[in-house]
């Protein structure tokens, strides 16, 4: 059987890592690098094979006179098509659209400010200091029942 004559060369994409050694191999300078991926300019290329042991991946292909190739695979992409539906604004939606901003930002405010006095209150409490709250309470934990007193005397430890 006589060998067939080359009709061209192909680059097979898939396998084609663009690393280059097949660029200076050819000795038409028929081969160059577009986006990554080797590519062969067929009027340049006069099929002497010098690229395919080249390439180190195998992507470079000898196609012979009579050959056919396989179409290259293809692949289609459908996107679920979503219907969009115009919502009727209520008077109520447009209310919330003012307010919430302003209610957020009160509520940030008042939440840092008890956020403070409570770490305040636990650190003081942690460290055995009593907090400023305690020490203005009438009826604190340090002080008896106004009745025992008259309500004149605080209690001061032992005396009574």
């Amino acid at each position: 059987m006589s060998p067939q004559r080359i009709a061209r060369m192909r680059i097979e994409a898939e396998r084609c890592t663009g690393c280059g050694e097949c660029v200076p191999a050819c000795p038409e300078e028929a081969i160059s690098l577009r986006d990554g991926i080797a590519c062969i300019a067929e009027d340049l290329c006069r099929g002497c094979e010098a690229c395919v042991p080249a390439c180190p991946q195998g992507a470079i292909v000898a196609v012979r006179q009579g050959e056919t190739l396989p179409a290259p695979a293809t692949v289609t992409l459908t996107r679920p098509q979503v219907e969009i539906v115009p919502t009727r604004e209520s008077p109520l939606a447009r209310v919330a659209a003012r307010a919430l901003p302003a209610v957020g930002t009160a509520l940030a405010v008042i939440g840092r400010d008890v956020i403070l006095r409570a770490a305040e209150m636990l650190i003081d409490r942690w460290t055995g200091e009593p907090d400023s709250s305690s020490l203005s309470s009438p009826r604190s934990a340090a002080s008896p029942p106004a009745s025992e007193h008259g309500g004149r005397h605080r209690y001061r430890g032992g005396r009574a």
